[in-house]
């Protein structure tokens, strides 16, 4: 389930609203223009009292990292309930985006404190700082405890939403200087995954960005997750069909960040060239996000408790790298609710091996329409899964039973779950498809009854010409497929209800 508002209150503060209006002890504004500036700057000093309290909190739409309950909110909160006078001296502020500030001088001449409004605009607010202001929304009941707001004036800046928020983040990035923003952080604030989002039931099975609190328990990070989609991309990888002299996936297993990183340039080029939709990076590979979580606990599962027969989990391979305490599964579609808690590149490893029984409509993956398995992944695990993990323990031996040198050699990325014949022809139809593009959340699977289908399938046995998926007319003469809501489909574990 997502991380209780106890661990991190996020929830009370991240919705922007158009205005906030707070009390102020003092103001000073400087317009650096006339330096290389781009922005006016404020500088307010107010009352954590006042900040606490204010009932339309700051939003943190501006920041892509949110705030947790940690080590430094702890010592903020000794400070702000034992010596807040000196809350100011210690703590470096908050920096708030804005669109625009209006102060109210007069009552702060008066000896009174003045009153500053504050004007949002979607992804603005609180850019750095977010701790500071957790604590003191947690332990700022004492008057004397004064905070500084660093407010940027961001005012009429003339941009499209994406270019907006990369320039937001990029602000937030430089102001989060002494804990460098991850890459997965502004990736989600640009928006980047916001289609792999749609294509999952359940997005918070994956920490899109630094400390994100809807991601649920057991949630994996973005890192990895496009770890093991990009060991299906037959772009950069070898498949028989559709790149016969691609290399194999070994590199990703002993790269945590890389591949996100050069996806993220990718996306960043796509973007700034108009974002021609058939052109996005890996757009082929979106309608398979709930696959890569499906294969993920499938792998998970069945290593602890499919059925090889004697002897498989006493060899070397499970006693020293596979095997590993369980973990609950984040799908319920298995027999038990647990699997080994496998190692991050043993993940990619076996995600991979599923690339050759990967199914396009054509070989060139900017134009194909739809994606899908050959076979039924569970049914090929049956048959083949045995044999792989033979050939692995083989792989393990010769690299003398080391899991590091076993994991970047490149003999146990070589071997394939499916097992295409001698040509480069398609050896039989998909047994699952989805179409690329279209929102249609459906799953197509080939059924026996042509009465069944709701929609044909027509499959060329040469890769390089496009195949087809229509709704049924009459008579079904090619593959009968039936069209399945993926909320039929894939039943998360995560899900109330």
């Amino acid at each position: 389930m997502p991380s209780s508002s106890e661990s991190s209150p996020i929830d009370a503060i991240s919705t922007p609203e158009s205005e906030v209006q707070i009390p102020f002890v003092a103001h000073e504004k400087a317009n650096f223009e006339g330096y290389g500036g781009k922005y006016t700057i404020h500088h307010f000093y107010l009352r954590c009292h006042d900040v606490q309290k204010t009932p339309i909190r700051f939003p943190l739409d501006a920041n892509p990292r949110h705030p947790e309950m940690n080590a430094q909110v702890g010592a903020m909160r000794d400070t702000l309930q034992n010596d807040p006078k000196d809350f100011v001296n210690r703590n470096n502020g908050i920096v708030v985006l804005a669109s625009e500030v209006d102060s109210n001088e007069e009552m702060a001449k008066s000896d009174h404190d003045g009153m500053a409004t504050f004007t949002f605009e979607k992804g603005e607010g609180v850019c750095n700082g977010g701790h500071t202001l957790l604590a003191i929304q947690n332990y700022g009941e004492e008057t004397e405890a004064v905070v500084h707001v660093e407010v940027i004036e961001l005012e009429d800046f003339d941009a499209d939403t994406t270019s907006r928020r990369q320039e937001i983040s990029k602000i937030a990035d430089a102001r989060n200087n002494n804990n460098q923003l991850q890459e997965r952080s502004e990736a989600n604030f640009i928006g980047y995954y916001d289609q792999y989002k749609r294509e999952l039931i359940d997005e918070h099975v994956i920490h899109w960005h630094e400390g994100d609190p809807q991601a649920v328990d057991g949630a994996i990070d973005a890192y990895q997750f496009f770890r093991q989609l990009k060991s299906l991309d037959v772009d950069a990888y070898g498949h028989p069909l559709y790149d016969e002299r691609g290399k194999n996936h070994s590199q990703l297993a002993t790269s945590v960040t890389r591949v996100h990183r050069t996806w993220k340039d990718e996306m960043d080029d796509w973007k700034s060239q108009d974002g021609d939709p058939e052109s996005r990076p890996l757009r082929y590979l979106t309608p398979l996000a709930n696959d890569i979580i499906y294969i993920r606990d499938m792998v998970s599962h069945h290593l602890q408790h499919f059925d090889y027969g004697p002897g498989m989990r006493q060899k070397n391979l499970f006693q020293k790298y596979i095997k590993q305490d369980p973990r609950p599964l984040l799908i319920d579609m298995f027999e038990h609710k647990d699997g080994y808690d496998i190692p991050n590149p043993v993940e990619v490893l076996f995600t991979g091996l599923f690339r050759t029984n990967l199914y396009l409509s054509e070989s060139d993956t900017k134009s194909t329409q739809l994606v899908g398995w050959f076979i039924d992944l569970n049914d090929i695990w049956a048959q083949r899964s045995k044999a792989v993990l033979n050939e692995l323990q083989g792989d393990f031996a010769d690299n003398e039973n080391d899991p590091k040198d076993f994991i970047r050699a490149n003999a146990p990325f070589t071997h394939d779950f499916y097992l295409h014949g001698m040509t480069d022809r398609v050896d039989q139809p998909p047994e699952i498809v989805y179409k690329v593009d279209e929102e249609d959340r459906a799953r197509y699977h080939r059924v026996k009854e042509s009465s069944d289908a709701t929609h044909e399938l027509t499959v060329n046995s040469d890769p390089d010409k496009p195949d087809q998926l229509v709704e049924r007319g009459g008579n079904i003469d090619e593959i009968p497929m039936k069209r399945i809501d993926l909320e039929e489909v894939f039943n998360y574990a995560t899900m109330e209800g």
